[in-house]
């Protein structure tokens, strides 16, 4: 994966213990670990007013969408209201055309499927969510669910507010139970690697699901909230209440950089094509690009963009970029 993935300094190390090592927690089903914990962090509130016009074409979105989601051919977008019961079904092709309605019930994510179409969660359902609005719904024992995410095979795991990560083959039955942490607020899967983040203890544990066990566990800083991979095995998170973004690589888990983003760095989005790695900065209203490949961040653009930009993503095949407003301002698309 080039000079990124194999290059440690000593100062990385030093970093790396700096943040500290966390043990891999057992496998208790029913109880929270006695650990220490911080408050979640969430998205910085952007300021009221922005100086700067939004980059890119500016299109309206439904009243009430707060994210965006392609589909894996990057042909569909589908957008999710803020209370979970609308996905709203748009051809990229025309964004501006009048998108297909679906009513859902109280989803809390929605990812792109591997095999087409979308996949959502909310509480004791899985749905599964055609390009032409078709679902099909099943029942699941998970009460809060905070994330979701797909394996080879298919199978989809979901982590939820009692720290557990459950994963669910295409019938919706439950696999394995997963206990262990205080919360799984987001899942990133590469390859047969999955990498788990834990807001409550702004954290990154390694899933091993050969015996439905946790790993090795790296602390992120104070107020970790999102996470990511990239097509080379990164795994990265904003660390939104330090300012910074911190990338992982390797099995076990090792720290490979953190880097200075101001005013709150929230979304994040990898663009293969340009080896990009796309941030929304929430506090100044702004997608800001950077490159990974000499081992520590480095910014190559900063964009103005719509208001509160809590959801972003990226057209695989064309490098576009998509950004969603989650207060109403709309949704901006940023071609290359």
């Amino acid at each position: 994966m080039g000079r990124s993935a194999v290059r440690v300094s000593y100062a990385v190390v030093a970093a790396l213990a700096a943040v500290g090592l966390i043990s891999g927690c057992g496998n208790d089903k029913s109880t929270t670990p006695d650990v220490e914990t911080v408050t979640p962090a969430t998205a910085v509130q952007a300021p009221v007013t922005s100086t700067k016009a939004p980059a890119g074409q500016l299109i309206p979105l439904p009243a009430g969408a707060v994210g965006v989601t392609l589909d894996t051919t990057g042909h569909t977008m589908a957008i999710l209201s803020s209370d979970g019961t609308t996905v709203w079904l748009k051809p990229v092709s025309d964004l501006t055309a009048q998108p297909r309605v679906v009513a859902v019930d109280g989803l809390t994510r929605i990812i792109a499927a591997p095999s087409g179409g979308f996949l959502g969660v909310g509480p004791k359902r899985l749905v599964a969510i055609a390009d032409d609005g078709a679902l099909t719904r099943h029942e699941i024992d998970v009460a809060a669910p905070l994330s979701i995410a797909t394996i080879s095979g298919g199978d989809a795991l979901v982590g939820s507010a009692d720290g557990h990560v459950r994963e669910f083959d295409a019938a919706g039955k439950q696999v394995r139970d997963i206990g262990g942490l205080v919360r799984a607020d987001d899942i990133a899967v590469h390859d047969d690697q999955i990498v788990v983040l834990d807001r409550a203890q702004s954290s990154v544990t390694q899933l091993k699901l050969g015996d439905s066990s946790l790993g090795l566990s790296l602390r992120v800083g104070d107020g970790a909230t999102t996470l990511i991979s990239d097509h080379f095995g990164r795994f990265i998170s904003a660390n939104t209440r330090d300012n910074e973004i911190v990338g992982f690589f390797g099995d076990p888990l090792v720290m490979r950089f953190r880097g200075p983003v101001a005013d709150g760095p929230y979304a994040l989005a990898y663009d293969d094509r340009a080896n990009l790695l796309w941030v929304s900065v929430t506090g100044r209203n702004e997608v800001v690009a950077y490159d990974l490949g000499s081992g520590e961040p480095i910014e190559k653009k900063r964009i103005a963009t719509v208001a509160q930009p809590d959801s972003i993503a990226i057209d695989k095949a064309t490098g576009t970029l998509y950004v969603a407003s989650a207060t109403g301002a709309g949704l901006a698309v940023v071609t290359r």
